[in-house]
């Protein structure tokens, strides 16, 4: 039987519910509005049943490798009436217009009787209807939750910029690491505080962040053969401990000053992992005053790319041996001057070849070993 064109190439998976991370209260006046909480809330019983009344962690799954199919995100807008009228990338868009007169404002309150779908360019956040709260990003997040029963999709919508890049962080840090693959890598979805600065006003919120228990790094290797480095960096790239702990001091000081120069870092024991890169000439200018919230609050959010190179550094940090690689990373650049966020992607990749190289080389020296 042969198949019908545009119809038999398109599945749809049921749907079991949606889970938020919000409820609906009153206010005085009886009118119902939306109240974050620091917990996961469904209408569906099973999953309550699994995971209690106030559930902070869950388990989840996703069913393919495709980011896009399981992590949808746009800039979206919508009308009460006429449900999505715009969904943008920050270069384009596709917007619900009145096909009468061809107007291509949003259609958020207008009667309209003929519609029809234009393509538009998207200025993201500089969109008058970004500013006005009309539009916003929104991650769709569909997984499996195996623990439940039934068999389809459950699915967890987000606005928040935060939540978002942690997912795509996870997300591509766990491909990188296993050639491309995740789907049905069993995972748990979190729900913990983060302290942000929106309009220069400290307050903790509740995002989400995947994990992967139980997992070990030690004697992980990658699927996915590393590329050779071109350029061997001088220059540590790693903090001593007095530098560590004059970062920690600097981190709870309200004004930040200019970094001093550091004494050389002790030669490494005999066995010890090291790693050089060119952090002295790519990180330089004054102490910022600005941190890692302040910069995404004010829209300087990483793109997928610099996102992805960023969880390779990491997983490469952790495979050499180093402690809490996050906060060395940040510890170094705000030392030279600069935010990891704000180093040029270039600067990134020349980094991540100096330690893939470095992770390469023992790992090869372990397999060897064990040959042996």
């Amino acid at each position: 039987m042969s198949p019908i064109k545009g119809l038999s190439d398109q599945m749809r998976i049921t749907r079991l519910g949606k889970i938020r991370l919000g409820i609906k209260v009153k206010n005085a006046a009886g009118v119902e509005y939306p109240k974050a909480v620091d917990h996961f809330v469904s209408d569906n019983e099973d999953f309550h049943n699994v995971y209690g009344a106030e559930p902070k962690a869950i388990d989840i799954c996703f069913p393919v490798d495709d980011p896009e199919a399981f992590a949808s995100q746009y800039y979206r807008a919508y009308s009460r009436s006429r449900g999505l009228v715009c969904k943008g990338d920050g270069e384009t868009c596709d917007r619900m217009i009145n096909a009468a007169t061809g107007e291509t404002k949003l259609l958020v309150k207008d009667d309209a009787k003929q519609t029809a779908w234009t393509k538009l360019p998207c200025p993201g956040r500089e969109c008058e209807y970004y500013k006005g709260k009309n539009c916003k990003e929104i991650m769709f997040l569909q997984f499996l939750m195996p623990k439940i029963p039934g068999l389809g999709i459950w699915q967890l919508d987000t606005s928040s910029v935060n939540s978002v890049v942690n997912i795509n962080g996870m997300v591509a840090m766990l491909k990188s690491m296993t050639g491309g693959r995740i789907a049905m890598m069993p995972l748990k979805l979190v729900v913990v505080p983060r302290e942000v600065s929106p309009e220069g006003k400290k307050k903790t919120v509740w995002v989400l962040q995947i994990e992967k228990p139980g997992f070990i790094l030690e004697g992980f290797r990658p699927y996915a053969a590393l590329p050779s480095p071109e350029d061997e960096m001088p220059e540590e790239l790693f903090p001593t401990e007095e530098q560590q702990r004059a970062a920690r001091q600097a981190e709870g000081q309200t004004t930040r000053q200019p970094s001093q120069p550091q004494p050389a870092s002790p030669q490494p024991q005999a066995g010890a992992s090291t790693a050089t890169s060119v952090v002295d000439d790519i990180i330089a200018g004054p102490t910022p005053a600005d941190s890692d919230d302040d910069l995404i609050a004010a829209g300087v959010v990483p793109t997928p790319e610099e996102q992805q190179v960023t969880a390779q550094v990491l997983v490469a940090l952790r495979g050499l041996g180093y402690p809490d690689p996050q906060f060395q990373l940040d510890a170094i650049c705000r030392q030279k001057g600069k935010l990891w966020v704000k180093v040029p992607l270039a600067d990134k990749r020349a980094v991540l070849k100096t330690l893939e190289a470095k992770l390469t080389a023992k790992l090869d020296a372990q397999s060897k070993a064990q040959e042996g």
